[in-house]
């Protein structure tokens, strides 16, 4: 990770790690098992993503955030699903207010499971949606920190114009920085995940550093010690 110094649906905070319902007996009896083995898998990879997630923003908060954000600030999380990051910052007193965007669950994500007490809301979309456009979502003010850590996911690729992993990847970041500057207020602080997969991708990763170099302060590599993929 590098940090840089349309309309909102209100979540409902006892959604806790809810996966899709299972279907009828009438759909589809012979799998019956075989769903609800996979319905468990589904929850269990969303516990483990809430948790690791949720300890990578501790890290990242007390290592570089803390002494950066003011009492009562906001944030955005992009990618926020299944929310742990999203789920710290909310628990810090100095915490005002929260806003996550993440793809829908039919649509291949994952499922919401912050507990907010009506202080975070969300916005469902794909940012990989449309080769011509880029969704942005636009919170309800700027926000003190913009937090980009969303994923490639394979079934939401699939769904689109074709395009290799790299183009896909490639759009991704874009459509994160955009949202994120979008969304950030003046003076703020925007930390975004890099994938560097291949030369090529290498190469844009660097055009964009060097881009986001100007129009901030300061840019420095931040680097989880606990978990390898963060």
């Amino acid at each position: 990770m590098v940090s840089f110094h349309h309309s909102l649906v209100p979540l409902n905070p006892e959604v806790l790690f809810e996966a899709p319902p299972a279907p009828s007996s009438s759909d589809c009896p012979p799998r019956r098992n075989s769903y609800t083995r996979s319905r468990e898998d589904f929850l269990e990879t969303t516990k483990i993503g809430f948790r690791k997630m949720y300890y990578v923003m501790e890290e990242l908060f007390h290592t570089a955030l803390a002494h950066q954000l003011p009492h009562g600030f906001s944030f955005l999380d992009i990618g926020a699903a299944p929310g742990g990051a999203s789920q710290y910052l909310l628990n810090m007193p100095e915490c005002a207010c929260g806003f996550g965007m993440t793809l829908p669950v039919p649509d291949g994500g994952f499922p919401i499971a912050v507990r907010s007490q009506g202080r975070y809301q969300i916005h469902f979309g794909d940012l990989l949606e449309s080769p011509d456009r880029t969704w942005i979502a636009e919170t309800t003010g700027p926000v003190h920190l913009v937090f980009a850590d969303a994923q490639l996911l394979k079934k939401s690729r699939q769904r689109h114009w074709p395009r290799s992993d790299q183009e896909a990847r490639t759009c991704l970041l874009t459509s994160q920085v955009l949202n994120g500057l979008w969304n950030l207020a003046p003076g703020g602080t925007f930390v975004i995940r890099l994938y560097a997969y291949g030369s090529d991708m290498c190469r844009n990763e660097t055009r964009l550093i060097f881009l986001l170099m100007q129009h901030f302060e300061t840019v420095r590599p931040f680097k989880s010690a606990t978990y390898h993929a963060a």
